[in-house]
């Protein structure tokens, strides 16, 4: 695949909050779903006091986790103790360990097709042992700064997976 990119990374405990929403089983579903998650998100952000959303160094999260056998989304930020947010969002965190590096450069139409190479590809070729990490069942991480640019040919999202080293 063009402009794709692995290494397996060390990572700290990150603490996040965020807004859920639940999942279909039907990536094409969830296409949508965490599109309008997003702009749902995106127009509460300004409601988390204490984030710098506006900084040069930003940084979001978009985790797909497991919770008692269902699939969910959480759009989320960095939270530190300065940070106060709604009642509507959730305060958790991405557990330290290890975590397969994958990069999507690219329209944000074309990220299940990367995610379906992903799994389908990458992960066995490679032979990564997934591991669904312990506290939210993390299954997949999408991380978003500076140098993703919606929907333009040069644009860069991080894509996490817990594995085993």
């Amino acid at each position: 695949m063009e402009d794709f990119y692995i290494e397996t990374v060390l990572y700290d405990q990150i603490d996040i909050i965020g807004l859920k929403t639940g999942l279909t089983q039907l990536q094409e579903f969830n296409y949508r779903i965490i599109s309008e998650h997003w702009k749902r998100f995106n127009n509460d952000l300004h409601r988390i006091t204490g984030h710098a959303s506006s900084s040069s160094d930003w940084v979001k999260y978009g985790i797909i986790y497991k919770q008692n056998e269902k699939f969910n989304y959480l759009a989320c930020v960095p939270y530190d103790i300065n940070c106060s947010y709604p009642s509507n969002m959730i305060r958790k965190s991405i557990p330290a360990g290890y975590y397969a590096l994958f990069r999507h450069t690219g329209k944000m139409t074309d990220l299940t097709q990367t995610m379906s190479y992903i799994f389908k590809e990458a992960i066995p070729t490679e032979n990564l042992n997934m591991v669904i990490r312990e506290n939210i069942g993390i299954i997949f991480i999408e991380k978003y700064d500076r140098r993703f640019n919606w929907n333009k040919p040069d644009s860069i999202i991080d894509l996490l997976v817990p594995v085993i080293k």
